[in-house]
């Protein structure tokens, strides 16, 4: 009975190290996946703000050339 009892303190610190080592493993990939999510976030902005500009671009493109023709 004696043997028993550090045996089980022993395997409950075993048991308690590797549930640590795995909360700081979650605890570094929820970092990371908030990490990706703004860089996510800033390049879908980017991407959307590009395809506005190419847009605009092509509406005033247009509105040129439509004007050319009437003069013509």
């Amino acid at each position: 009975m004696n043997n028993t009892t550090p045996e089980i303190k022993n395997t409950r610190e075993g048991i308690s190290s590797i549930v640590n080592e795995a909360e700081k493993q979650v605890n570094k990939l929820e970092n990371r996946i908030l990490e990706i999510t703004a860089v996510e976030q800033k390049t879908g902005k980017k991407r959307n703000d590009n395809s506005i500009r190419h847009l605009w671009d092509n509406i005033k493109h247009t509105a040129i050339c439509i004007r050319g023709l009437r003069r013509t």
